[in-house]
């Protein structure tokens, strides 16, 4: 874990000043009535990191002698938190000492020290949130902190992976700004490309973002965000189109159709981030793909296939796929294909099943 924001400014004088005792500190919320930990939800700050954010907050925890300890914090709100050390006091406000920092993060798990990193997360996100009607010139500044009008771009960090080791700055790009509805609630759904210069290789696809704003009190707060979801497409790009797609009655996640329509890859909440869940060829056979009908070669084939999300659910929608067309047989003759398979959601992803009839 990073340690970000040491010495997060919360002037310590100016509490005891004001008469604190173990329980009372201004500018701190109490986690939950009997949670021995208290966090500044104003002060919390978002860092972009390359692996992922940085949420980094001042936490008070109470000791239970009547000594608290006033500490820096910083979580990734997904699996880990760090304390980045503080100062121990004592009931009255006399100083203690210093609080040395961790040499390991600890896993995020159900204790009251996660609660806590999770509370500041939700500050962290409803900080990043504004008001009037939704836009993604909006969202982007509030997530990134800055937006290219010409461009419709913004600047992100990013950790290099497909050539270069350490940190890079990559361009963001809207894929799709969709309005949807969730248990009566508005919500919006922005999927994301990022390209990193150098970054073209042909298997290296772009970075793929989902992020889902929801509507509280006229304020559009962020409530998912994960700005690398998956990779998708070729020589750093995500060459296609992003759709919107219904997994289940109040379920909205998005699909990804490669620029040739060869190719779709499907992308549902899971677990409150969005993953990729099943991946089909829609152009199959050989016909557009390869070298065929020449002598040496085998027989042109060509069939094509169509995605259908049936009524019934394992969690999510079950999947149907329906091929038509030719094939090759094992003598190599071509014979016509006409086959039907089913998909249902298992755990964080579609299993095939056996041929739907």
């Amino acid at each position: 874990m990073r340690r970000l924001f040491k010495g997060c400014l919360i002037l310590a004088a100016n509490v005891f000043a004001l008469g604190c005792r173990s329980t009372n500190f201004p500018g701190f919320t109490r986690v939950t009535e009997t949670s021995p930990y208290f966090i500044n939800r104003a002060g919390v700050r978002v860092a972009p990191q390359g692996d992922g954010d940085i949420v980094s907050f001042m936490m008070i925890a109470l000791g239970g002698d009547g000594s608290y300890q006033m500490l820096d914090m910083a979580t990734d709100c997904s699996s880990r938190i760090f304390n980045d050390g503080g100062t121990r006091y004592k009931r009255d406000g006399q100083m203690l000492g210093p609080v040395n920092a961790d040499q390991q993060p600890s896993p995020l798990t159900s204790s009251d020290l996660s609660r806590a990193a999770l509370e500041a997360c939700r500050a962290a996100r409803e900080n990043q949130s504004f008001g009037g009607a939704f836009d993604a010139q909006k969202a982007l500044t509030a997530l990134f902190g800055n937006y290219d009008v010409g461009s419709k771009t913004s600047s992100v960090t990013v950790a290099r992976e497909c050539s270069y080791s350490g940190r890079a700055l990559g361009t963001l790009s809207v894929m799709l700004d969709s309005l949807f509805s969730q248990a009566g609630t508005a919500k919006h759904l922005l999927v994301t490309s990022t390209t990193v210069e150098g970054e073209d290789g042909h298997a290296c696809g772009a970075r793929i973002g989902a992020f889902v704003f929801t509507n509280r009190a006229g304020r559009w707060i962020p409530e998912i965000v994960d700005k690398e979801a998956l990779r998708f497409g070729e020589s750093g790009k995500a060459y296609g189109e992003a759709r919107l797609v219904r997994f289940a009655p109040d379920v909205y996640g998005f699909s990804l159709i490669g620029d040739k329509g060869d190719y779709e890859e499907f992308v549902a909440p899971v677990a409150n981030h969005y993953r990729s869940v099943l991946s089909v060829d829609l152009d199959l056979g050989n016909a557009n793909h390869a070298p065929c009908g020449f002598p040496g070669y085998p027989a042109c084939v060509n069939s094509q296939l169509t995605v259908r999300l049936l009524g019934s659910a394992h969690g999510l929608f079950d999947v149907e796929t329906s091929e038509i067309g030719t094939e090759l047989n094992d003598q190599g003759g071509v014979v016509p294909v006409k086959r039907k398979r089913l998909y249902i959601f298992s755990g964080d992803k579609y299993v095939e099943q056996a041929a739907a009839h």
